[in-house]
């Protein structure tokens, strides 16, 4: 028998815990980076990950340094809105999707 319930049941746990998620990946050069960071929600029987801010690699420098830039992809996550009603003030424009991306 199986502890704590279906994988159905931990998916959905799981998705109402967090309100967003951030990756973190050990590059070539061996350091460690945010690759992005997630809105994540239930539809149905599925998380839906929805990406706020990603890491985009541009080049590897002189010596294996990974270089990149992180940009916002113009989704403005739901928990904004909850932490503005709570009194948080939130400046909107770090959601903004650069006009390169």
């Amino acid at each position: 028998a199986r502890v704590g319930g279906s994988p159905d049941t931990a998916r959905e746990a799981l998705a109402s815990a967090f309100d967003l998620a951030i990756e973190v990946a050990r590059q070539r050069d061996g350091r460690h980076r945010v690759m992005r960071v997630a809105e994540l929600h239930n539809e149905g029987s599925s998380i839906i990950v929805q990406d706020v801010w990603c890491f985009m690699i541009d080049r590897t420098a002189a010596g294996g340094t990974i270089e990149g830039t992180f940009y916002a992809t113009g989704h403005i996550p739901a928990i904004v809105e909850d932490l503005t009603a709570r009194g948080f003030v939130i400046d909107t424009a770090v959601f903004k999707r650069h006009q390169t991306r």
